[in-house]
């Protein structure tokens, strides 16, 4: 897969254009999540290898970046 920011990685066989990839607290990889169109809520598609997030280069030195996604 390639991220529309240009990372490369892998992603689930059931992942598809469109889904994004996700950093969770507490969790070494990287989650693709898939947003229910209208609902305001994403479903969990799996784990993924994505070059260049993997050790924390992504995540956001400040908390007040962190954002809540609500998972269906």
């Amino acid at each position: 897969m390639v991220t529309a920011e240009g990372y490369l990685g892998t992603a689930p066989p059931m992942a598809r254009v469109g889904d994004g990839a996700v950093l969770v607290a507490g969790l070494a990889l990287p989650m693709v999540v898939r947003e229910d169109e209208g609902k305001g809520v994403a479903s969990l598609v799996g784990p993924a290898y994505v070059h260049g997030m993997m050790d924390g280069e992504r995540w956001p030195e400040e908390e007040g970046e962190l954002e809540w996604i609500t998972l269906s």
